[in-house]
């Protein structure tokens, strides 16, 4: 996701503060509220004043410094980092399913390595903001995060693009599609959504991932199964199915395919939207190659679609 931004050597770096500017300015050109909620909830988000990130598109006025108030393991290689406001009544400020770059600078260097996160605390919340973060080997900006210990601090700023803008009134049904750490987005999408009593959306989520460890949030989904029966629905698919860990009985084996998202459900109707986020060779499955890859092959054009 926008690979160009990370090319640069700083983030005071001329170039990113004007890529950003027009990034900027294309999102508050294009993205307008769609629904009167919406609009509301702009409004009222506006209107309540305290904000931890900047409201100048422009870096460094954007730019966050959050100290790390906890960090804990939720699985083999995956950490919740909670990073708090200086003002315990702020929030986040951001947009719903709106991601952030963490500017990482590996072994104390001077070159920034930014990294994009999306938080899995809700932009409602007040006093922090939570992030899952999966360590990849050899990762510079993941390996940075998990080496942080309490009261250390990390910078963070905006990313004015990529969240998704939900028009229940358009679309009455999403699917979820997530590849292992782009679970993020679909988690405080579907939080949100859930929580919110005048929605009556239907969520259907397909989180593909290589082995049953893998799957982080498999008890939050299954509570909001629970919670929700009429609403949501969780499917989990593990991809590796040679060895290992065994794959639990209700659970699909091998890679997202239309069979499979068929099975669950997922097909090419009227007010169905679908989010999808993973690594790029998941979503290039998904998206790209012989027919548009595998939603291509099911019917679903570009608008039918949004990749984060």
């Amino acid at each position: 996701m926008f690979p160009s931004l990370f090319r640069l050597a700083s983030p005071f770096d001329p170039r990113l503060q004007v890529q950003i500017c027009r990034l900027a300015t294309k999102a508050n050109a294009t993205v307008l509220p769609r629904t009167v909620n919406e609009q509301l909830s702009i409004s009222k988000m506006a209107q309540s004043g305290k904000k931890a990130f900047g409201t100048s598109p422009i870096p460094p006025a954007n730019m966050a410094s959050l100290k790390l108030q906890s960090a804990e393991m939720v699985n083999h290689n995956t950490k919740r980092l909670r990073f708090e406001f200086p003002d315990s009544e702020a929030t986040s400020g951001l947009a719903l399913t709106q991601a952030t770059l963490a500017l990482a600078f590996p072994n104390g260097g001077w070159i920034p390595a930014p990294r994009p996160y999306t938080p899995v605390s809700t932009p409602t919340q007040k006093g922090f903001i939570e992030y899952l973060v999966k360590l990849y080997p050899n990762g510079k900006g993941s390996g940075t995060l998990h080496s942080l210990q309490p009261g250390q601090s990390m910078r963070f700023m905006p990313i004015p693009v990529g969240m998704y803008r939900h028009n229940a009134e358009k679309h009455n049904q999403v699917a979820m599609i997530a590849g292992g750490a782009g679970i993020t987005p679909m988690y405080t999408f579907a939080r949100s959504l859930l929580a919110d009593p005048a929605d009556r959306t239907k969520l259907t989520l397909i989180w593909g991932v290589n082995e049953p460890k893998d799957l982080f949030l498999k008890d939050e989904f299954l509570q909001m199964e629970k919670d929700h029966p009429d609403r949501f629905r969780s499917v989990f698919a593990i991809s590796k199915t040679d060895g290992g860990e065994e794959v639990p009985e209700g659970y699909k084996k091998g890679y997202i395919s239309p069979e499979m998202l068929k099975e669950v459900g997922v097909q090419k109707v009227d007010g169905l939207k679908v989010l999808v986020c993973g690594p790029p060779p998941f979503e290039n499955a998904l998206l790209k190659g012989k027919e548009g890859g595998v939603l291509g092959a099911m019917g679903f054009k570009k608008a039918d679609i949004h990749q984060f």
